[in-house]
């Protein structure tokens, strides 16, 4: 059984992996921080108050003791992947039940058929890219979408294979 601590629960040395984000907004804090689940960090150096300082690759920066109380990790890297996926399912929907004017953010793609994913990705249709619902066509079975201002219309059926969350007005 995988047990999550943590970032704050760290030893200076400890390599980990972020399991999600305990508190409101989950995902979308982890996206904010620029931390995703499944991201190997490297614990530099950490405080008896629970502040702590980690490497991403050749990044390094600090995360106070009360950020870093809400960040969730695990020494276990085998199930972070099926931890990801939950994650992504519990808190996105379908774009095809998002009304029109809504602000989302692309999650990850859920059913993706053969070479659409590289469509998507050439769209502009990234993991973390917000964009706003504009129309829902019903005789031809649209989505228009607005992405980095530009206007895209899928089908429903391919609309579907992208996981998205709604995102608040900051």
């Amino acid at each position: 059984m995988e047990q999550c601590i943590p970032l704050a629960a760290t030893q200076v040395g400890d390599r980990v992996w972020v399991v999600g984000f305990r508190g409101k907004d989950g995902i979308n804090r982890l996206l904010s921080l620029g931390l995703n689940p499944g991201m190997e960090l490297k614990v530099v150096t950490c405080s008896p108050e629970g502040s702590v300082l980690v490497t991403v690759g050749d990044s390094c920066f600090g995360l106070g003791a009360g950020m870093a109380q809400k960040i969730l990790v695990t020494a276990n890297f085998t199930s972070i992947k099926k931890k990801e996926k939950q994650m992504i399912i519990n808190s996105s929907t379908y774009l095809r039940d998002m009304p029109v004017g809504t602000k989302v953010r692309l999650v990850d793609y859920e059913k993706v058929y053969r070479g659409y994913k590289g469509r998507l990705l050439s769209m502009g249709l990234t993991p973390g890219t917000e964009f706003t619902v504009i129309s829902h066509t019903s005789l031809e079975n649209l989505i228009e979408i607005e992405v980095r201002g530009f206007k895209l219309s899928l089908r429903k059926q391919e609309a579907d294979a992208l996981c998205v969350e709604e995102v608040g007005d900051d």
